[in-house]
């Protein structure tokens, strides 16, 4: 997702520096460029990218990009490019990232938020991407600054319909619902989200996982319209029909998941309100064991 952002951004002119890492995927992109495929069509982006985080000096805006549980070591690793009034950007997936970076950061202007659009490493500087629709923004404070709307707007004329959007809270929750199904469930069957939606007995264990959430978030009082979400879980998943979640890509690389965020919350939140979540427990349950059988395999 880093490289598809900063593909669009660096396309569109912007001055952009990609920080990761993975060195074979630095060196591809500081040589070749990031090469990203949708549908038929390639384009490639030549973009900056350094292992060094004191190479590129301090941002104006630093995107975080990394799973939930890199979170913490990944935004301190880059204190070199953060400074007193950089803009602290995450799209994270799942809950918990944002009070990460402010723990880390409690000064830094902060953006959260989320997006439809996906993206999946073929080879080191090589991404495909897919999804569709509104990158949504918003504040923790609740106070937009010039700056803050100055990168709403950089996103916009690169080609990502970006917007800041009060009362996000809601469509982060939408969000949490589609990875929430797809991820575990694509990762447990190695199905892309079309193929998981299209299984009866697929479509029917994500509806008990969404019905959870939607409990948890009528506790957590977010005004969250259960025929709303349900049909967005549904958009999402027709217009990105061949994708494989992240979550498909950890599983068979042997990475950690991002279960505890996603899930994992969900099942925390819904133990701390007394709610019943048998089908978040089991999806936790079973991505748990199924990580400890490809470690205990390797």
């Amino acid at each position: 997702m880093g490289s598809l952002f900063a593909a669009h951004l660096g396309d569109a002119g912007r001055d952009v520096w990609a920080y990761d890492i993975w060195a074979e995927h630095v060196a591809a992109l500081a040589r070749d460029g990031i090469a990203v495929h949708r549908g038929g069509t390639r384009r490639v982006v030549t973009l900056r990218a350094t292992t060094d985080p004191a190479t590129p000096g301090i941002a104006d805006v630093v995107l975080i990009f990394t799973k939930f549980g890199a979170t913490r070591a990944a935004v301190m690793a880059a204190h070199q490019l953060i400074g007193p009034a950089t803009v602290l950007v995450t799209l994270q997936n799942g809950l918990g990232n944002v009070e990460i970076i402010r723990a880390s950061y409690p000064a830094n202007p902060l953006l959260f938020g989320f997006t439809p659009l996906t993206s999946e490493i073929r080879a080191p500087g090589v991404i495909a991407v897919g999804g569709a629709g509104r990158t949504c923004l918003w504040t923790d404070s609740g106070d937009v600054t010039p700056a803050m709307t100055a990168f709403c707007e950089a996103l916009s004329t690169s080609g990502i319909d970006a917007a800041m959007t009060p009362g996000i809270e809601t469509e982060i929750w939408k969000k949490l619902i589609v990875n929430c199904c797809f991820n575990p469930v694509c990762a447990l069957t190695d199905l892309t989200v079309g193929q998981a939606l299209a299984q009866p007995d697929a479509a029917a264990l994500m509806e008990g996982v969404c019905a959870e959430i939607l409990a948890l978030a009528h506790a957590s009082h977010i005004a969250l319209d259960a025929q709303v979400a349900r049909r967005y879980l549904w958009d999402v998943g027709t217009a990105a029909s061949d994708h494989f979640p992240s979550m498909v890509a950890d599983i068979r690389a042997q990475r950690p998941t991002e279960i505890d965020c996603l899930n994992g919350a969900v099942l925390r939140g819904c133990r701390r309100h007394g709610i019943p979540a048998p089908f978040n427990q089991a999806l936790v349950a079973l991505i748990g064991i199924k990580q400890q059988k490809e470690v205990v395999l390797s």
